[in-house]
């Protein structure tokens, strides 16, 4: 398909009107819908694809990769050294630091601005704006993947890799921002959530634990989130699986880049190795 000349404006006018759900609301519907199923999501495949349109034209990364030409000769984007802060997708977690049968999916590339969320905005913490977290949106580029297991259609052994650069104190302030935000909302919770419906009415409930630090890197911690989804009038756990989630995410500084990694398979010691692997990578 051709990219039509006016392709930037037709997308500033169609999503002038989207109303973005809040990041700890996308993440809930994460967990039951991974990203290998965004077809399912389609305000969020709008958002992929506007990034790939924008940053480099059809095709993966093209023309941001040391080739400045795709198909027929024709410019597909700037080039790798035109875009400060650049770096490549090898510098993810890959998946030979996860183990056998793991493959790479959904690669994608952010220039400045244009990631719309962060992985500890916790709009739904009523502590959480007080505390005016903005380093994070400082950022020069950012990369994320999923280290996926072959066969698995659950996602639970997925590894989500985020990694952004900043400048070097900004970087500092984000590790401190992730410290500060998993200390005042360490425990939260909130009426409705995936899991409610009109019929049965849920609250939902998080719970954020530092359960390890300096493992790897400049700086790193080691997060457990516990969401729990129970039904608002009893107050017990509702039936099914999802309704007790466990998230292990890593997050790890070196120098001025700064990953975050996440899984749904409650194995702490699983990704603390997992990120001390990715963090030589960077």
């Amino acid at each position: 398909m051709r990219d039509p000349g006016n392709l930037p404006q037709l997308l500033a006018r169609d999503l002038a009107g989207v109303t973005w759900l809040a990041p700890d609301e996308i993440r809930a519907r994460a967990r039951r819908r991974t990203v290998r199923k965004v077809a399912a999501a389609p305000v969020v495949l709008l958002m992929v694809m506007t990034s790939l349109w924008l940053l480099a034209g059809p095709g993966r990364d093209r023309g941001l990769v040391g080739d400045p030409v795709g198909d027929g000769g024709a410019p597909l984007g700037p080039s790798a050294a035109a875009v400060p802060g650049w770096f490549g997708p090898e510098d993810l977690a890959q998946p030979d630091d996860v183990g056998a049968g793991y493959t790479l999916e959904n690669e994608h590339a952010f220039a400045p601005g244009e990631y719309p969320a962060w992985t500890f905005s916790l709009e739904h913490c009523d502590a959480y704006p007080p505390l005016n977290v903005t380093a994070f949106r400082s950022y020069t580029w950012m990369r994320i993947n999923i280290v996926a297991l072959k066969g698995d259609d659950t996602g639970t052994t997925d590894v989500h890799t985020e990694l952004t650069r900043y400048p070097v104190p900004i970087a500092d302030q984000v590790m401190t921002d992730v410290r500060r935000v998993v200390q005042t909302c360490g425990d939260f919770g909130y009426a409705s959530g995936e899991a409610s419906t009109e019929e049965r009415p849920a609250r939902t409930r998080h719970t954020y634990t530092i359960e390890s630090q300096d493992f790897a890197g400049d700086d790193s911690l080691l997060i457990r989130q516990v969401t729990e989804s129970r039904d608002a009038r009893t107050g017990e756990l509702l039936p099914g699986d999802e309704s007790l989630l466990v998230t292990i995410l890593t997050v790890v500084r070196v120098e001025d880049r700064v990953e975050v990694l996440q899984t749904y398979l409650n194995d702490a010691d699983r990704m603390r190795k997992i990120a001390t692997k990715a963090a030589r990578r960077l």
